[in-house]
Parts: C-alpha cells; structure tokens; sequence
C-alpha cells in the first residue's frame, strides 16, 4: 500500500503508520474497499477521517471506494446517504455465459458435451462476475488434470449451486494439508474475521510448523491467501 512495507507487528501500529501517510499525502489518494459485509472502523484501518478534531465524511486527502452486495451495509458506513450509493446490475444471460466460457478456456469448436455443461453451469453464477470468474478458473484447473474422467463426473451429477460447486473445487485443488486447514478455517471465522485473527489462530492450532514469530507467521498466511 502507498509503496510502503509495514513490519509493525500490531495492528495499531500498522494503522498508525498508514495514518500518517495518507495525512502527508500532497495529492489525493484513492482507497478501494472490496467485498464488504459489515460497517468498519476507517480509524482502526488507519484511514484518517477526523481534521481537527471534526469528523469529515470526505477527509481532503483521501477518498475512499466501498464495494458491497449489501446495500444496507453501504447506507450504514455512510450514515445514510443514499445518493452515494450507486448500483450495478448483473451480466445477463448471454454475457455470464460469454465470460463463464472464456475464463474457463472453452471454445466454440470444442467438445459439444463439455461446452453444454459450462453452459449450464454459468446459468447458476447468477450473473454475478466474481463468481463466474472463480467457478470457471476452478473448472478450467479440475477438467486439464482429469479430463474426460472428471467432465463425465460432472454430467452424471446434479449440478448445485455455482457458489458452493466453486468453493468446493477451490477447497480439492488447493496443494496441501496447511492450505486445506487455514481454507475451512477462514470459513469457520466468517466474513467479519480480521487477518490477524487468522494468524493468532493458525499459531494456536499448528498450522505453522517451524515458524517461531509473528512476523513470520503474518508472512505465512498472507502468502496461503494470495495461494
């Protein structure tokens, strides 16, 4: 972030270190915030949002982008104010379909079988990108290491939903037992879970064999979630 690397080891200290940036900022800085399910605490994140001693909803050298399925969540970090808020809607039938089909490597040309079942498959994304994109990545992964073995598993199956058919294949390709623990535990915590919570609870239960400091640990996990 802002080109800095942060080795404080608390959280506060890190926020700390980013407030004092973003304030020394000559020129204005955009934050985005993705895939926001509750109301956050900006000061806890270091995100300054107080001049003078006065809350201000547009800090002078920071502005902030809040991304969010929820509109309450949006209407409830900005006190309310609706006309802010702008909404996009989904992909429609033929796009999902397009995009489901190009991310997971399939062509017009290709097996008839396979590319009905990508079809049918994109249909249950919603018309939601994020899911689309991860489902089809998954598929593209599973159907080149097995082939035709796992597209005739699939046909035999009732298809469920594409989110929990996506988090399920994520879940199988993952490579190790370490990454296999941390995902159900990520499910576990919920949206709400700070990374921090993670570590302190990766340490706790074992996960980080040979690693004996917090730096370390915070390294390790980060590196499983960018896996």
């Amino acid at each position: 972030m802002l080109g800095m690397k942060l080795e404080e080891e608390s959280d506060n200290a890190r926020a700390a270190r980013i407030r004092e940036r973003l304030k020394n900022e000559k020129e204005s800085t955009l934050i985005i915030l993705d895939d926001l399910w509750a109301a956050l605490d900006f000061n806890l994140l270091g995100i300054p949002l107080e001049s003078d001693g006065e809350r201000s909803s547009s800090y002078k050298g920071c502005k902030v982008l809040l991304i969010s399925e929820s509109k309450q969540v949006l209407l409830s970090q900005m006190e309310g104010k609706e006309n802010s808020i702008y909404s996009l809607g989904v992909l429609k039938e033929k796009e999902a379909e397009t995009l489901f089909k190009k991310k997971a490597g399939i062509s017009d040309s290709e097996n008839f079988e396979f590319e009905k079942l990508a079809t049918q498959i994109a249909s249950k994304c919603n018309g939601l990108p994020t899911t689309i994109i991860t489902t089809a990545r998954a598929l593209k992964i599973r159907a080149a290491q097995y082939g035709r073995t796992f597209i005739n598993g699939l046909k035999n199956k009732t298809l469920i939903a594409a989110s929990e058919f996506s988090t399920k294949l994520s879940y199988e390709l993952l490579e190790s037992k370490e990454l296999k623990d941390t995902f159900l535990l990520c499910a576990r915590l919920g949206q709400d879970a700070l990374i921090m919570d993670l570590v302190k609870y990766c340490i706790g239960l074992g996960f980080l064999e040979g690693i004996y400091t917090i730096r370390e640990a915070r390294s390790r996990v980060y590196a499983w979630l960018e896996a």
